[in-house]
C-alpha cells in the first residue's frame, strides 16, 4: 500500500476513533451523574482515571511507548484503548457499588466493541506512521504527569466516594420533610420576565406540609386577580391609605390561612390601612426592586398614600440577593441580578442564568460534589459588597416607592436578631427599622413550626402588633 494513502486512511479511523469517545464520554458522564454522583465530581473524570491507566501500562513495560521505536499510531491505539479500559473499570465500580447490573453490562460490552475495533484498525495500519522518537527524558516527564494527575484523581474519587457514603447516613437521622396537596403540582408558580417567577391570579390551593408522618399544617392558600396572596380588609367607612407589604414566605404566610398572614392581622388592628401582600415563597429583596421598576405597584395599588414595609431576613435575603450556589440550583435562576456600579448604584444585568455563565457553571461543579455537601459549604463566602448591595437594593425601592407615592413612608422590619452591616448602612441613610419586642426569633417556642422554621400565626400576629406600635412611635404613615 502506498504510504502516504495508507497515512490518509490512518488520519480518517483514528479521527473517528476520537469523535466516536468524545461523543460516548459527554453521554456516559450524562448517565453517571444521573445514577451514582460520586463518580461525576468533574466531567472529566473518566479522562483522568484513563492517563492513570496509561500511566500504569508505562511503568510496567508495555507497549512501544516504553523503548521510544512504535508508531504513533500505535501511541494513539495504546492511549485510547486506556480510556476504553478506565471506562470499564468505572463502570465495573460503579456495578460493585450499587448492584445495578444491567447498564454496566451493555456499556461494558459497547466498550469491548470499540477496544475490538482498535486492535484490528492497528494492526492494518500500524506500519504506515512513521517513529514518533520519544526521548527517555520526555517519557519519564510524562510519566511523573500522569502519576501526579492519578493521584490527584485518585484521592478526589475516595474523598467523594466515603462522603457520599456519609451524606447516606446523615440524611437517615433527620425528619423526612414533605409537601403534599396541589400546592407545587398545580401551577401556582408562574414565570415572570420581571421577577423570575409569581402567583398565579384568582387561584385557591391547598398546602398540606408534614415532617415524617406528623402534620405540621394543613391549610388553603387564595391570591386576587393580581396574583398576590389574599388579605382579608375589615369594613371601614373612612378613607384609607395602603400600607404595601414586600417579602418573601415569611411574609406570604406560609402554614397561615389568608385570615392568619401579616398583613391580614395588620389590617385587622389598623383598618384604616388597606394591606397589599406582595410576598412569594423563596423571595429576595432584588423583587421588591424589580417590583417597583416594572411600575406594577402604582398600577395595582388604588390609594395614593400610605406605607410600605420590607420584611427583612437577615442574611437569608443576602444570599438570594447575590444568587448564592444553594438559592440559583433550587430556586433562583431567574431571579433579577443586580451589580453594584461604581458609585454604589444597584443596576440590573438580566437574570442569574444569562447574567453570569462562569458563575453558574463552578456553582453546578461544585454542587455535585460530595464533599462540598458533607462540609456544608456555601459559595460564595459572604462579603462586605454582599452587605452593600442589599442594603442598595433596599435604598433604591424606598427611593422609587417614595416617587411613586409622594407623602408615603418606607418602614423596614428586621425579623432576627442579628445586626447585619446591611441595618447599619440603612440606619445611616435614615431608614426606619422596626426591631420588633416580641420579636418571634429563631427557636421560641409557640414561634415556629418545628423542623421547618416557619413562623406561627402567632408569631405573625405578634409582628404586626409591634409592627403598628412602631408606626405610631415614630410618627410613620401619618399625614
Amino acid at each position: 500500500m502506498d504510504q502516504r494513502l495508507g497515512i490518509k486512511i490512518d488520519c480518517l479511523v483514528a479521527g473517528l476513533l476520537l469523535c466516536t469517545c468524545m461523543h460516548f464520554s459527554r453521554v456516559w458522564t450524562e448517565l453517571v451523574s444521573q445514577t451514582y454522583p460520586s463518580l461525576a465530581v468533574f466531567p472529566a473524570v473518566y479522562v483522568l482515571c484513563a492517563l492513570l491507566t496509561l500511566a500504569w501500562q508505562i511503568v510496567a513495560g508495555w507497549g512501544p511507548f516504553v523503548t521510544g521505536t512504535g508508531s504513533l499510531y500505535e501511541h494513539l491505539r495504546f492511549g485510547v484503548s486506556s480510556a476504553v479500559v478506565a471506562n470499564a473499570a468505572l463502570w465495573l465500580t460503579r456495578g460493585l457499588a450499587s448492584a445495578d447490573w444491567n447498564d454496566v453490562l451493555v456499556l461494558c460490552a459497547a466498550e469491548a466493541c470499540m477496544l475490538a475495533v482498535l486492535v484490528l484498525s492497528a494492526g492494518r495500519f500500524h506500519s504506515t506512521w512513521p517513529t514518533a522518537g520519544f526521548s527517555r527524558k520526555m517519557q519519564f516527564g510524562c510519566l511523573a504527569v500522569l502519576l501526579g494527575a492519578g493521584v490527584c484523581v485518585a484521592f478526589i474519587w475516595t474523598v467523594e466516594l466515603f462522603s457520599g457514603m456519609a451524606l447516606n447516613r446523615s440524611s437517615e437521622t433527620g425528619p423526612q420533610m414533605g409537601f403534599a396537596g396541589d400546592y407545587l403540582g398545580s401551577d401556582f408558580f408562574e414565570y415572570d420576565h420581571d421577577i423570575g417567577q409569581r402567583l398565579a391570579a384568582d387561584r385557591t390551593v391547598r398546602c398540606v406540609r408534614t415532617a415524617d408522618s406528623e402534620i405540621l399544617w394543613d391549610v388553603s392558600y387564595s391570591t386576587d386577580e393580581f396574583g398576590r396572596r389574599t388579605t382579608l380588609i375589615p369594613d371601614y367607612d373612612g378613607e384609607q391609605k395602603h400600607a404595601v407589604f414586600f417579602g418573601c414566605s415569611y411574609l406570604f404566610g406560609e402554614g397561615s390561612t389568608d385570615a392568619e398572614t401579616i398583613p391580614s392581622q395588620f389590617a385587622k388592628l389598623q383598618p384604616e390601612f388597606h394591606a397589599y401582600n406582595y410576598g412569594v415563597p423563596g423571595f429576595g429583596t432584588q423583587q421588591m426592586l424589580a417590583l417597583l421598576e416594572s411600575d406594577r405597584i402604582r398600577n395595582e395599588v388604588v390609594e395614593k398614600s400610605g406605607i410600605a414595609v420590607y420584611v427583612y431576613l437577615q442574611e437569608i435575603h443576602e444570599s438570594r440577593v447575590i444568587g448564592g450556589m444553594q438559592e440559583f440550583l433550587s430556586f433562583a435562576p431567574n431571579y433579577p441580578f443586580y451589580e453594584l456600579e461604581s458609585d454604589g448604584t444597584p443596576v440590573r444585568r438580566g437574570d442569574f442564568s444569562s447574567g453570569r455563565v462562569l458563575t453558574n457553571a463552578f456553582y453546578r461543579i461544585a454542587a455535585a460534589s460530595n464533599f462540598v455537601r458533607l462540609m456544608g459549604f456555601s459559595f460564595p463566602a459572604r462579603s462586605d459588597r454582599h452587605y452593600q448591595l442589599t442594603a442598595a437594593l433596599i435604598l433604591q425601592s424606598r427611593r422609587l416607592y417614595q416617587q411613586q407615592f409622594p407623602e408615603s413612608d418606607f418602614v423596614v422590619v428586621a425579623w432576627y436578631d442579628t445586626k447585619t452591616p446591611t441595618l447599619q448602612y440603612l440606619e445611616e441613610a435614615g431608614v426606619s427599622v422596626s426591631y420588633p419586642r416580641s420579636r418571634p426569633n429563631h427557636g421560641a417556642p409557640n414561634m415556629e413550626y418545628v423542623g421547618d422554621g416557619h413562623p406561627t400565626p402567632l408569631a405573625n400576629r405578634f409582628c404586626a402588633e409591634d409592627l403598628i406600635t412602631f408606626i405610631a412611635s415614630s410618627g410613620s404613615g401619618k399625614e
